[in-house]
């Protein structure tokens, strides 16, 4: 029997509306959920006519004058009294060490000659009155993270090895590492303001932990190679010159060590190589070696990547407890799996997703509304959190190799992810908010920049056209490339800054090469 057209009983028939769903949202609503408030519109010179709808720009670009931050933010009283403003204390100084020879780059065609602890500065391809940053670490960029300061100055704390490569002959090596704070000021110049000297152990990752105020740049955890974690208030006005300062704290765990590192408000995360993850309450800890108020062993293996879901809690009427702590964890680690915990009970892990592949980085996208994870075989994308799809994997993008980082920021909703192949790639956490977003070409990644080696010299390359991401058919499915690059190339950190800093983007490769670049001008 043939399908049978219902009449409408009520009134006139009335052509069906595509619901809101459909089209992707409501900007209006999702503003009002989050508690944004749009900045006025101001009349240009060319009239009214030349304004833009303020709600739909910010959802598209990041305008740091604009946006505010929409994940949970610690009030200013809890960073009082969790952490000591006392900057720590410095026990001695020496001229920066001596470090690699220079690094020679081809750089869009033109030779370039990178000094180490020196920064140089490039037109940008895409607008020539914008400039790209270059410096020159001098070795392996294990982590780099902006600090959360206020709006005089920026700084960029950088994890690095003490030589490229093979370490040469010099004269007093660091045998450990070290900690590059970078100063960006407000013209746009960068410079070494000083270094942390790190003799026995090398610094593996990074978190600020709380802004800094007229003495201090703020409070920075570093997980070390000798399994503790060493909390510093950073102090300012210091020479250009290699510093040891005494710890505020120093966090470990018995019988393994720190693998990776979270903060949300006074509580602090870490992964541990044998799958523990373990959490302070840095309020509540008078000691200088306090023990983690929870622990417990989460994965079957090494946790790479754990993230807070930064978001107020709920309290027993399901409203948001904004005076409260984040208590929400997502992490990843090399037994492949994706594992949400919650920190008030440890011993009731959920997992989310396995596979036998191993997972390496994982970021929480409050502009998503979920957590942001490389899938194992070179593609990422989002786990949702929605009621009628939680848990499902919705794709982003791909790389050409290994998924080593994932940088993600509360003030945009832009997605960075690097790789092992030397690149950077830029997309969109509100791609996946479409019921429409698996059309053809929907879904699209703009590669950033390119390193890459041939013959033995290194190139650095910005002129790519946009990649989309095709949906998954029998008769087009995606592909990837998968092939064997080397290990010097690596991305290997990413990372945002904040306030009106929220379009910078930092990023670190095993070569010692750092780049930093402006996503949108406002």
């Amino acid at each position: 029997m043939p399908r049978v057209k219902r009449e409408s009983s009520v009134g006139p028939a009335v052509p069906a509306k595509r619901g809101r769903a459909r089209v992707g949202g409501d900007q209006a609503a999702f503003l009002h959920l989050h508690g944004i408030t749009p900045a006025p519109l101001v009349e240009s010179e060319q009239g009214t006519d030349a304004l833009v709808n303020n709600a739909a720009h910010m959802l598209q670009f990041p305008r740091a004058a604009q946006l505010v931050d929409v994940a949970w933010h610690p009030p200013l009283h809890v960073c009082d009294a969790a952490w000591n403003s006392a900057p720590s204390v410095c026990s001695g100084a020496r001229p920066l060490p001596p470090s690699s020879p220079p690094l020679e780059l081809g750089v869009n065609g033109q030779a370039t000659t990178l000094e180490p602890f020196h920064c140089t500065t490039i037109p940008d391809s895409r607008d020539a009155s914008c400039s790209v940053h270059l410096l020159d670490t001098g070795g392996h960029v294990y982590d780099l993270a902006w600090s959360r300061t206020d709006e005089r100055e920026l700084w960029l704390c950088i994890a690095s090895a003490p030589h490229r490569g093979e370490q040469t002959q010099v004269e007093a090596p660091l045998h450990g590492g070290m900690l590059q704070l970078w100063r960006y000021a407000s013209n746009e110049t960068l410079s070494l303001a000083f270094t942390v000297e790190c003799k026995d152990a090398s610094p593996l990752k990074l978190e600020w932990c709380a802004p800094g105020n007229d003495a201090s740049l703020g409070v920075l955890a570093a997980a070390y190679t000798d399994g503790r974690v060493r909390v510093y208030n950073l102090p300012r006005g210091k020479a250009c010159q290699c510093y040891e300062f005494e710890p505020l704290l120093e966090l470990c765990i018995p019988h393994t060590s720190v693998t990776s590192l979270t903060a949300a408000g006074d509580m602090l995360a870490a992964g541990c190589a044998d799958g523990t993850i373990a959490v302070w309450d840095m309020a509540a800890s008078t000691e200088k070696q306090p023990a983690p108020f929870a622990c417990s062993y989460v994965h079957d293996t090494l946790v790479c990547a754990l993230q807070f879901q930064l978001l107020p809690p709920l309290d027993v009427n399901a409203e948001n407890h904004f005076e409260g702590q984040p208590t929400t964890l997502c992490s990843v680690g090399l037994d492949g799996s994706e594992i949400v915990t919650n920190v008030l009970d440890m011993d009731a892990p959920y997992r989310i997703a396995h596979s036998r592949e191993p997972r390496y980085t994982v970021a929480w996208s409050p502009w998503g509304g979920a957590w942001v994870v490389d899938f194992g075989d070179n593609h990422f994308g989002i786990v949702s959190l929605r009621t009628h799809d939680a848990g499902q994997h919705h794709v982003l993008g791909f790389h050409h190799g290994r998924i080593t980082t994932i940088a993600t920021s509360p003030l945009h909703p832009f997605v960075a992810t690097g790789s092992a192949d030397g690149s950077v790639k830029l997309s969109n956490a509100l791609a996946t908010g479409k019921r429409k977003s698996t059309a053809d070409g929907a879904r699209v990644m703009h590669k950033l920049f390119r390193l890459a080696l041939q013959d033995g010299a290194y190139t650095l390359s910005d002129t790519f056209y946009p990649e989309g991401v095709w949906p998954r058919t029998p008769s087009k499915a995606t592909s990837t490339l998968y092939d064997q690059w080397d290990p010097s190339l690596a991305i290997t950190a990413t990372s945002w800054g904040m306030l009106q800093h929220a379009s910078r983007l930092a990023n670190g490769t095993a070569l010692g090469l750092v780049r930093i670049e402006t996503i949108v001008r406002t």
